[in-house]
Parts: structure tokens; sequence; C-alpha cells
């Protein structure tokens, strides 16, 4: 079953450039240049999302939160997988 994936450019200057949405982590892989394993893997865990600059998230992980709150989520993650390992 295809997931939707979120991008979130975590250095976008401007709000366009912030979330892209994908249909698919073939079709971010695809058009990204960045593995399809790699996506997949990124997508699982929102404390280790990041390829580069950008935060890689299952549509179903940030559903109806706002861009601000994605942003927030995934850097409360990181900072607990860095203190707690987890």
């Amino acid at each position: 079953m295809k997931k939707k994936v979120i991008v979130v450019n975590m250095v976008a200057q401007k709000q366009n450039e912030l979330i892209t949405e994908f249909e698919s982590a073939k079709q971010a892989s695809i058009e990204l240049g960045i593995s399809y394993d790699s996506i997949r893997s990124a997508c699982q865990d929102i404390g280790n999302c990041l390829i580069g600059d950008l935060a890689f998230n299952y549509e179903s992980s940030v559903h109806g939160l706002s861009e601000g709150d994605v942003i927030i989520k995934i850097k409360q993650a990181r900072l607990k997988k860095l203190i707690f390992g987890k």
C-alpha cells in the first residue's frame, strides 16, 4: 500500500519551499535522487528522519499538524533520541 510522504526542508528560506508532498516513497526517491530504502527508513523513525537537510515522514505520522508543529515534533524526537538513545 502506498503511503504519502511529507518532506520538510529544515533550512527552507521561503514558505513555499518548506513542505513537499509525494504520493509515495518511490516517487520521492525518483524526484529527489535519494535511495528508496533510505527514504523508507527515514520515514519509519521521526527521531532519525533527516537525510541532509530534508526530513521524511509518512503523512499518517504528521496528519492534522500545522507546519510549525511538524517541525517541533521532529526536533523533539531528535532531541529525545540524542539524549536517551531511543
